[in-house]
């Protein structure tokens, strides 16, 4: 399985954006027990932080990830580690979901893996929420390890799921 990967443009961030903030208000929700809509709120505040010009932020790569001239998923890396000067960062890496399960993941990685060597990246982290057994069932299977592992408990009257 090979992909191949592109710049992103403005217009396919655009045609994205909605659909990331709403995966990841759902896994903050899932995960840290917020109210879907503060959990919304939440998503689109970080995201607008992180990308304040979009595919254009300083030290941000976005690429579509492209199998036969089609489109099959995308990835956001970022180049801004100060306290860890040749690392980069996955934000976000998505297989669209018709071609989930046929390896394009992997691929994905592999292709984003060889694009940061080109730079002169040496280490490669992500973080991923306990929930997502399938992601991390695939990062592991590209050579991810545990670096950290961050756990929370609900404590006090009723035991409401900790809200962060």
């Amino acid at each position: 399985m090979t992909v191949t990967l592109r710049a992103m443009t403005e217009d396919e961030l655009e045609a994205r954006i909605d659909d990331l903030v709403d995966e990841y208000a759902l896994d903050l929700h899932r995960s840290r027990g917020l109210p879907l809509d503060r959990a919304r709120t939440e998503a689109q505040r970080q995201t607008a932080d992180l990308l304040p010009d979009g595919v254009a932020t300083t030290g941000t790569l976005m690429f579509t990830a492209e199998a036969g001239g089609a489109a099959v998923g995308w990835i956001w890396l970022s180049l801004s580690t100060p306290h860890q000067p040749g690392s980069a960062w996955i934000y976000e890496i998505t297989v669209d979901a018709e071609h989930r399960g046929k390896g394009y993941g992997r691929a994905l990685i592999r292709a984003a893996e060889d694009e940061l060597a080109r730079r002169g990246v040496t280490r490669l982290a992500l973080n991923v929420f306990s929930h997502n057994t399938a992601a991390i069932r695939l990062y592991e299977s590209v050579g991810f390890h545990t670096t950290s592992l961050q756990m929370a408990k609900s404590i006090g009257p009723a035991a409401e799921p900790a809200k962060w």
